[in-house]
């Protein structure tokens, strides 16, 4: 990491900064030990002939002869026991990330100093897992209608004849066109150490994260699912036939924080926010193999900063439209039931996104909080504090986190729905005392 500070007119009030950073991701466990001949692994063996139950009065051991040889039943997974078929990229290098700086600070008067700020981080060399024995072609395109808005979307379907197929595993870099995570944000704040002990601090940032992941990287099921290239290019450019991205909109944060002294050792703080409530659901990767839970800890990141909501649906063999839906079509045989999604779906759940991220906006949590706090000194060795806190002074009932998957109705999460089900709110108002000794 290298940086510099400049002091711009010569007088001590103007700095301009910058800094460059280069920061590798440690090659530790997380990638050698899928190399690694000494692993742990379990199996599911049936009983054959055995007691209904092992617990008896006495405990969970059998009674009378117990478990024999004979009692055990074949095991269901030949491969258990045996190292995974992986080949490692002879030229396979470590993750990075690019880190820029920029920024620029002033005196504004003694005490008082303006800062603006631009930060820019890129990372590099995600790390790609492969399986040729299940290559592209073995996957068949089926269209199903988005019950949302009624326009057609692509679901693949993995051919019978690739199911149980001993995955032949190559680990290597994915490329950066086609996976890749870009922050951009823009700071402004400003802080006052003001005379009589008075501190005062107000800031501003406004942010995006913008996530590539095209590469269709195989996770623990080992398969390179290209039902993951619905939304995988946030920045607009790759598989927008399969879900179109309009765009990533930045989002703001503001916060202003205030101390100051009042008389008879008093001193009162506040703390004023306001932030989007930052959603967890990309944690899914957007569209990922519900039985496995794969996901890009890339997309993890973006959810959390970016504050989206998703609209995902939950599809398996025997999943139908909706009953609202009125763009989707009814089973042909029971006028009563729409119709099954996806009867060709061999592989497991999917889910499948509905709407684009950026689409949908978390709200906004707008919290007051106010403080009073006096200190003691019965002995020189001795100090006491005591302190009151009322948080969320307005009563703020923002909505933290709902649901984000599809049900039975579509109504929720049409234009002027209510949304999902809630799940938690901001906590109501709230005193804390406290009283801290120190000797």
């Amino acid at each position: 990491m290298v940086g510099f500070v400049y002091d711009l007119f010569g007088n001590h009030k103007t700095a301009l900064k910058a800094g460059f950073g280069k920061y590798n991701t440690p090659v530790t466990t997380s990638i050698t030990q899928n190399f690694n001949p000494m692993f742990l692994t379990t199996v599911n063996v049936p009983w054959v002939g055995a007691p209904t139950t092992a617990c008896q009065s006495s405990g969970c051991y059998p009674a009378g002869s117990g478990f024999g040889q004979g009692n055990i039943g074949a095991n269901p997974n030949p491969l258990f026991g045996i190292l995974q078929n992986r080949a490692l990229d002879p030229n396979f290098s470590r993750e990075y990330n690019l880190q820029y700086s920029a920024g620029v600070q002033h005196e504004l008067a003694r005490g008082v100093t303006l800062n603006f700020n631009w930060n820019r981080r890129t990372d590099y060399n995600q790390i790609q897992t492969l399986n040729s024995a299940v290559p592209a072609s073995a996957w068949t395109p089926y269209p199903i209608i988005n019950p949302l808005d009624g326009s057609s979307l692509t679901l693949f379907n993995l051919q019978p004849a690739y199911f149980g197929v001993r995955p032949q595993v190559y680990q290597t870099n994915g490329r950066h066109s086609a996976r890749s995570n870009t922050y951009n944000g823009f700071e402004t704040s400003i802080t006052a150490r003001l005379p009589g002990g008075m501190f005062l601090f107000g800031g501003w940032t406004i942010e995006r994260i913008v996530d590539t992941s095209c590469d269709m990287n195989a996770g623990t099921n080992l398969l390179n699912d290209p039902n993951s290239l619905r939304f995988c290019d946030w920045s607009g450019k790759l598989y927008q036939d399969l879900g179109r991205v309009p765009g990533i909109p930045y989002r703001n944060e503001f916060k202003l924080t205030s101390s100051v002294p009042l008389k008879w050792g008093f001193q009162m703080s506040a703390s004023l926010y306001s932030d989007p409530v930052y959603s967890t659901n990309f944690a899914t990767n957007l569209a990922t193999n519900n039985t496995t839970m794969v996901y890009s800890p890339t997309a993890y990141f973006s959810g959390q900063q970016s504050g989206f909501y998703a609209v995902n649906w939950n599809i398996t063999p025997t999943t139908r439209y909706p009953l609202d839906c009125s763009v989707c079509p009814q089973d042909p045989g029971n006028s009563n039931l729409k119709a099954i999604v996806d009867p060709g779906l061999r592989q497991g759940a999917e889910l499948i996104p509905l709407v684009a991220p950026g689409s949908r906006l978390t709200p906004r949590l707008n919290q007051l909080d106010v403080g009073l706090r006096r200190l003691f000194h019965p002995r020189e060795d001795i100090t006491i504090a005591a302190e009151g806190t009322v948080f969320n002074v307005i009563n703020s009932n923002t909505v933290l986190t709902e649901s984000e998957t599809l049900g039975l109705r579509v109504a929720p999460f049409l234009p002027g729905g209510i949304g999902g089900q809630p799940s938690a709110i901001a906590n109501p108002r709230m005193l804390r005392l406290s009283l801290q000794l120190k000797f």
